[in-house]
C-alpha cells in the first residue's frame, strides 16, 4: 500500500524548494530592515578621552597620577610624559626616571599609564606637541611655587602652556 502518490510527493518536493527559496529572501531583506533601524535609534557612545600627565617634580608624581585616575573613564586612555629639555640641562636618563617612577606608583594603584619620553626645545613645547600627537583632551600639571610675588603665579611654561591650550588643563 502507497501512503502518498507520485502527485503528491512531487508537490510535497516543489513546496519544500520554493519556501527554502522565499525564506532566504525575506530573511535577507527583514535583517538588512532591522539593522536600519537599530542604527537609528542607537545613542551614540560618547567618545574616549586620553588624559596627559607630563612629570618633572619626583615629589607629586604621585598626587597628579591619583588626580588622573580620579578623573579616568573606562574606556579612556592615560600618558605620563617626560620631556628632555636640553636647554634646561635635562638629560634623557633623569626624564627616564621620572617616567619610572611614575610607572611604580601607577603599577601600585593598579593604573594603565603609557609612557611617553619627547625631546623638544621647551618644556611647554614639547607638552603640545604631545598633545596633538596623542589626541589629548585633559593635561594635569602640577603648579610651581615662586618666592616673589612679581614673578608670574602660574610660572612660565604654564604661561606657555595656557597660551597654547585648546584643551582642559587641570593645575594641581
Amino acid at each position: 500500500i502507497r501512503l502518498l502518490n507520485e502527485f503528491v510527493f512531487n508537490g510535497s518536493v516543489v513546496m519544500i524548494l520554493i519556501s527554502c527559496l522565499v525564506s532566504s529572501v525575506v530573511t535577507e531583506k527583514s535583517a538588512k530592515q532591522l539593522l536600519l533601524e537599530r542604527n537609528e535609534t542607537a545613542q551614540p557612545d560618547e567618545k574616549a578621552h586620553a588624559i596627559l600627565v607630563p612629570v618633572a617634580n619626583p615629589r607629586v608624581i604621585d598626587q597628579l597620577l591619583q588626580l588622573a585616575v580620579s578623573l579616568k573613564n573606562p574606556k579612556d586612555k592615560l600618558y605620563t610624559l617626560s620631556v628632555v629639555d636640553e636647554n634646561a640641562g635635562m638629560d634623557r636618563k633623569q626624564c627616564s626616571n621620572l617616567l619610572n617612577m611614575a610607572a611604580h606608583y601607577a603599577a601600585s594603584i593598579d593604573a594603565d599609564f603609557h609612557q611617553v619620553m619627547r625631546f623638544d626645545s621647551d618644556v611647554a613645547t614639547g607638552i603640545v606637541h604631545a598633545v596633538r600627537e596623542y589626541q589629548v583632551s585633559d593635561v594635569i600639571v602640577g603648579m610651581q611655587h615662586h618666592s616673589h610675588l612679581k614673578d608670574n603665579p602660574f610660572g612660565v611654561k604654564l604661561s606657555n602652556l595656557l597660551k597654547h591650550s585648546h584643551y582642559n588643563i587641570f593645575i594641581t
